[in-house]
């Protein structure tokens, strides 16, 4: 049997799976993170092995015929050293097919639309906008890191929330929205229902709050901010005004950055991508609002990763015309199909 893998691989989860030549699912795996930015070459090939060998399963992996691997931090793979760490490792647990590694953003792209051109806007813990050219990146905007860019991230809003709630504590008594006691309570106990942060907020003054917010940020690592971004939603969706002012703000971010790879008159599909832009909610609608009211084209989701890489896989691997392809990607990348 000829079989195809498609391998997704992030900072924190690397899920692989394994279809035939129609679509059919016959194995998926997960395991930890494969980016080789953020774990290095040896842990990231360890991961996405893992991930490969439990979609497989029983199957030969001989029998694969082509394998796409949606890599964060993929330009790694440009050095000759680590692409051959790389591809040995891949060769260690059987497969003789030779890996196609894409960025994560053209994966992310492909997830959301069978089109092979337009533009990936993602916002998950960074944020990167890209144009996509049959299926291969042509123009990319910021991505550049949490410390330099990244803007309208999951980061940058957790950012916003926990400076938004320190400023609001350390001006004294005035009234307290959701954003500010779902951060404060978040930051001092772990989470909102933990009794010890609820504690906190009561026995201390305003200012006292403040700066054990500040002490707290700053003990732990900065990426870690990112976690409120879920607050954020919440409290916009409570009608906060704090909250709605970082998400209208993250939002234009965003689309200030689509902007710097995509053309005016552009009526290529837009895929959203992305934790912060996948999940519905009030940074998903603020941005659809955005990006409509600059051009008239789809805008979409991203589905599945691991199903998406693997309908490029396919692609290669079966030479499939345009409408094969739209078939097998509306069988394959949908939501639920994995």
């Amino acid at each position: 049997m000829s079989l195809v893998l498609g391998v997704d691989a992030g900072g924190t989860t690397s899920r692989a799976v394994a279809t035939s030549a129609t679509g059919a699912v016959l194995g998926t795996g997960r395991a930890q993170g494969g980016n080789p930015a953020a774990h290095g070459i040896p842990l990231a090939c360890t991961n996405i092995t893992a991930a490969i060998t439990a979609a497989l399963g029983a199957a030969d992996p001989r029998d694969v015929s082509a394998l796409t691997v949606g890599l964060a931090g993929s330009s790694l793979l440009d050095q000759p050293d680590a692409y051959d760490a790389f591809a040995s490792a891949l060769t260690l647990i059987g497969l003789t097919a030779t890996p196609r590694v894409l960025g994560d953003v053209v994966v992310a792209f492909a997830a959301g639309t069978a089109e092979p051109t337009g533009t990936v806007v993602l916002s998950g813990t960074g944020a990167i906008c890209a144009c996509i050219t049959d299926h291969e990146q042509t123009a990319v905007a910021d991505g550049l890191g949490w410390q330099l860019g990244d803007e309208g991230s999951g980061f940058w809003i957790g950012r916003a929330a926990a400076k938004a709630t320190v400023r609001h504590l350390a001006k004294g008594n005035r009234p307290t929205g959701s954003l500010v006691g779902l951060v404060t309570r978040y930051l001092l106990g772990g989470a909102p229902h933990r009794e010890r942060g609820a504690s906190e907020v009561r026995r201390r003054s305003r200012r006292d709050l403040a700066d054990l917010l500040v002490v707290t940020v700053q003990s732990n690592p900065p990426i870690a901010l990112a976690e409120l971004a879920p607050f954020v939603a919440q409290a916009s969706l409570e009608g906060d005004p704090m909250a709605q002012a970082i998400v209208e703000e993250a939002a234009d971010r965003l689309v200030a950055t689509a902007s710097e790879v995509r053309d005016t008159g552009d009526e290529s599909p837009i895929v959203l991508a992305g934790s912060v832009l996948t999940n519905p909610g009030p940074f998903q609608d603020a941005v659809r609002a955005k990006l409509s009211g600059l051009w008239t084209c789809p805008v979409t989701t991203a589905l599945d990763g691991a199903a998406a890489a693997a309908w490029l896989a396919a692609r290669e691997a079966y030479t499939l015309t345009e409408p094969e392809a739209a078939d097998l990607h509306a069988t394959l990348v949908r939501p639920g199909s994995l």
